[in-house]
């Protein structure tokens, strides 16, 4: 269609209509869990040797109910596979993410790897796994 001054407010409506959809889906997608499995991936990928060669298995979150101030203890547990120096993937790892959030407050302590060298029961499955996964 030929831009003209008679469809020019046509248009600026057009484009105001797709920008505001835009921005309310983007609103609406993401609970808080997604929001926090998206955050504990991209930071647990950063450990790997090749973070860009990160491949997720099944993460899950583990919730604790919310105290007075809204901020609930959160973590994202889950496999994690990623390439080595020999450019070769190593298998599924398993990884921990524990953190707080609230509203719009997110904050990570802990970002922990199983290390699969280690005889089990593995100190991260004492520590991490077994304490923040298990429901």
């Amino acid at each position: 269609m030929k831009q003209t001054r008679k469809n020019m407010p046509l248009n600026l409506m057009k484009s105001v209509l797709v920008a505001v959809s835009g921005a309310a889906a983007l609103t609406a997608c993401g609970s808080a869990d997604e929001n926090f499995i998206w955050t504990a991936e991209k930071n647990i990928a950063r450990k790997l040797k090749d973070p860009d060669s990160a491949k997720f298995g099944k993460t899950f979150i583990v919730r604790k109910p919310a105290d007075a101030s809204g901020m609930s203890e959160v973590a994202a547990c889950g496999t994690i596979d990623g390439k080595n120096s020999f450019g070769a993937y190593t298998g599924g790892t398993r990884f921990v993410v524990k953190g707080l959030q609230g509203d719009s407050l997110l904050d990570i302590s802990i970002m922990e790897l199983d290390d699969p060298t280690e005889s089990k029961p593995t100190t991260f499955e004492k520590i991490y796994w077994n304490t923040y996964c298990m429901k």
